[in-house]
C-alpha cells in the first residue's frame, strides 16, 4: 500500500502537502478575484471610490489565515468540516460583496455575486482533492495507520476511515484488545481493508511499537487501565510516534459537545448538548422538507408517469403504488408509498427461498435482505427502479403529508422493533426519512445491526448541516448504484 512513513514527525501532514495546499487555495482566490476584476471594469459593480484590488488582497490573506487556523493546511481535517468551513467563507463573502457593491443594477449584481461565490467554493474544494490526489500518487500523503481496541470500535474507526478517504489514512493492521469472548469478523468491515492484518491481544505491544515507528497508531484508550494505559502511552511519548486516542464516548451525543481543558491538569470536561431539541433547527427542516419534496414531485412527474407505463407494459401485477405499513414518529404506522416493484402476494417465495437456502438465510438474517436475484421480483423496469432507488419517488407524497422527511433513519418494519433493541428509543423520536446515513454509507452491504447503529447515530447527533452533507452524498450514492439491491 503507498503510505507516507513517518520518522519522529511532529505533524501527520508532510511540508510538501502543506505548501501545496496553501498555494492551490491562493491561485484558485487569485483566479476567481482577477475575474471578478475583470467582470466588475466592464459592469462597474463597485462604487467609485472603492479600491477592488485591495478588498480582493485582503480577503485572500483574511480567508488563507482562517483555513491555516482550521487546521485545512496542517492536520487531518475530516473532508466534510473542509466543506463546511468553505462553504461558510463563501457565504460571508456573499453578504460582504452585497456591501461593498453598488446597488444600482441589482439583479445583474446578484448573478454576478452568487455566481461568483459558488465557483469559488466548487473551485477550492476542487483545488484540494487535485492537491491530495497527486501527493497520494507521490506517497506523501497516505499515512500507514495501525489500529489498537476492541471489536466494536476497531469497526468503527475503519467504517469512519473509509467514508472520509481524503483523511488519507491507510489501515495496514488492528490489535484486538477485547473483553466480550467473540472473535473479530473480517467481513463485518469495507471490503477496502479485508486485507488487514488482525492481531491479538496476546501481541507484545512494545515490541510492536518499537518494530512499527514509522506507523500512526489510533489507539482505543478504554481498553487499556490504570497503569497499563500510562505506560503505553509514556513509550509512544518517548520514542517520540505520531498517534490519535479515542477516549471513551461511545454513544454520546458528540455533534456539539463543547471540550473544557483545565490548565495544569490532565483534565478535559466534554459538555453536552441534546442536539435534537431547539425548535427553530426543526421549523427549518421541515420547511425544508416540505419546499423540496414538493418541488421534486412537479419536477419528477414525467419520471412517474414513465416508470407507470413502463411497469404496465411488463406486465406488472397489482396496482401501480404499494403502500407497506411501516413504524414513523411517535411509532405510528403509517403507508409508506413506493412503486410496486415485488408480485402481488409473493412472500410465500422468499419464505420457501430461505427455508431451501441456508446462505441466502444466513443473508437475510444478517442483512434484512436479498443481495442475489429476489423471486418476487421479475420485470426488467422493476429491478432497475429498485437498482436505482426510483421505486422510492412515491416517498416525496410522504415527505409532503409530514409521514417522513428527506433525510431520516430507515423507515422499519413492525416486527423489526424488537431486533432494534433500545435503538428504538431514539428511531421514535424522529420522522423517518427517504434517505439516511445508512444508505450513503454502503446500504445494503451493510449488517442490518450497523444499519440501526447508524441510524441512532444520526439521530443522536443530528445538525441540519449533516442533512445537507446526506443529500450531496445520497446522489452519488444514486448515480453509483452502490450498495442497492
Amino acid at each position: 500500500m503507498d503510505a507516507l512513513q513517518l520518522d519522529k514527525l511532529t505533524t501527520l501532514v508532510h511540508k510538501k502537502v502543506s505548501a501545496s495546499l496553501i498555494l492551490m487555495d491562493i491561485i484558485v482566490l487569485s483566479v476567481i478575484c482577477y475575474l471578478a476584476y475583470v467582470a466588475n471594469e466592464a459592469y462597474a459593480f463597485t462604487l467609485t471610490d472603492f479600491s477592488l484590488p485591495i478588498y480582493f488582497a485582503g480577503l485572500t490573506f483574511a480567508i488563507i489565515g482562517y483555513f491555516f487556523a482550521k487546521g485545512h493546511f496542517t492536520s487531518r481535517t475530516p473532508w466534510w468540516n473542509q466543506v463546511h468551513n468553505v462553504l461558510l467563507v463563501s457565504l460571508v463573502l456573499t453578504l460582504f460583496d452585497f456591501f461593498i457593491f453598488d446597488k444600482s443594477h441589482f439583479v445583474y449584481l446578484s448573478v454576478f455575486i452568487l455566481f461568483k461565490n459558488a465557483i469559488l467554493f466548487l473551485a477550492l474544494l476542487a483545488g484540494r482533492q487535485v492537491v491530495y490526489y497527486v501527493m497520494t500518487k507521490l506517497k506523501l500523503w497516505n499515512v500507514r495507520t495501525v489500529l489498537i481496541g476492541d471489536i466494536d470500535t476497531t469497526t468503527d474507526v475503519l467504517y469512519a476511515f473509509y467514508a472520509d478517504r481524503y483523511a488519507g489514512y491507510s489501515p495496514e493492521a488492528a490489535i484486538i484488545r477485547d473483553r466480550k469472548e467473540k472473535t473479530f469478523d473480517i467481513e463485518n468491515v469495507p471490503a477496502t481493508y479485508k486485507d488487514i492484518d488482525i492481531l491479538d491481544y496476546q501481541t507484545d505491544l512494545e515490541k510492536y511499537v518499537q518494530e512499527h515507528k514509522d506507523h500512526f497508531f489510533v489507539i482505543c484508550l478504554e481498553t487499556f487501565r490504570g497503569e497499563e494505559r500510562e505506560k503505553f502511552l509514556m513509550l509512544l511519548n518517548n520514542l517520540e510516534i505520531s498517534y490519535a486516542a479515542i477516549p471513551p464516548i461511545s454513544r454520546m451525543s458528540l455533534n456539539e459537545m463543547e471540550p473544557h481543558i483545565f490548565f495544569g491538569y490532565d483534565i478535559m470536561l466534554l459538555h453536552s448538548k441534546t442536539a435534537y431539541k431547539p425548535r427553530f433547527k426543526l421549523i427549518l427542516k421541515r420547511m425544508m422538507d416540505v419546499v423540496l419534496s414538493a418541488g421534486a414531485l412537479v419536477a419528477l412527474a414525467p419520471v412517474v408517469l414513465i416508470v407507470a407505463m413502463k411497469l404496465k407494459a411488463d406486465k406488472q401485477g397489482g396496482s401501480i403504488f404499494y403502500g407497506g405499513e411501516r413504524v414513523g414518529r411517535n411509532g405510528a404506522m403509517f403507508k409508506c408509498w413506493k412503486f410496486r416493484t415485488m408480485q402481488p402476494d409473493s412472500d410465500y417465495l422468499i419464505d420457501e427461498m430461505l427455508k431451501d437456502d441456508p446462505a441466502a438465510a444466513l443473508e437475510w438474517e444478517k442483512y434484512r435482505k436479498i443481495k442475489g436475484d429476489d423471486p418476487r421480483i421479475v420485470s426488467k423496469t422493476a429491478k432497475f427502479i429498485r437498482k436505482k432507488s426510483i421505486d422510492e419517488v412515491p416517498q416525496l407524497w410522504n415527505v409532503l403529508k409530514g409521514d417522513m422527511s428527506l433525510i431520516g433513519p430507515r423507515p422499519i418494519l413492525e416486527d423489526e422493533i424488537s431486533i432494534m433493541g433500545d435503538a428504538f428509543h431514539f428511531y421514535k423520536k424522529v420522522r423517518p426519512g427517504i434517505s439516511g446515513l445508512w444508505q450513503v454509507s454502503g446500504r445494503n452491504d451493510t449488517s442490518f445491526e450497523r444499519r440501526v447503529y447508524m441510524d441512532s447515530w444520526y439521530i443522536r447527533n443530528w445538525a441540519l448541516w449533516g442533512d445537507i452533507v446526506i443529500m450531496f452524498k445520497t446522489v452519488k450514492v444514486i448515480f453509483g448504484g452502490s450498495g442497492s439491491y
